[in-house]
């Protein structure tokens, strides 16, 4: 019994570790892949929605990557909406900045 529970413990640290380092990586990114992407914002979408498009969009991994970046943003709370060239994989600020312009 011992040790099917030290087996499953083991297992939860490695998934926590693999989705911390899996965030933490993404949060971290500086390069974008070469694969552009049409992202369109609606009129009045909030920060929750744009982090929900732009992971569909293959240009985030992680939502909440997206909305820890904006609580320290500049631009928080002025993303703008319409149509944008981004690209899959994107670095976070990056992508901040051209929704704020």
């Amino acid at each position: 019994m011992k040790k099917y529970f030290l087996i499953l413990i083991l297992i939860a640290v490695v998934a926590v570790a693999w989705t911390g380092l899996s965030v933490f990586l993404e949060y971290t990114r500086t390069t974008s892949s070469d694969q552009p992407v049409i992202v369109e914002i609606p009129q009045g979408a909030s920060e929750t929605q744009i982090a929900e498009i732009l992971k569909e969009k293959g240009v985030i991994d992680y939502e909440i990557n997206f909305k820890l970046k904006m609580l320290t943003s500049k631009h928080r709370g002025k993303l703008n909406y319409g149509k944008y060239l981004l690209y899959k994989k994107m670095n976070i600020d990056e992508a901040i900045e051209i929704l704020a312009h």
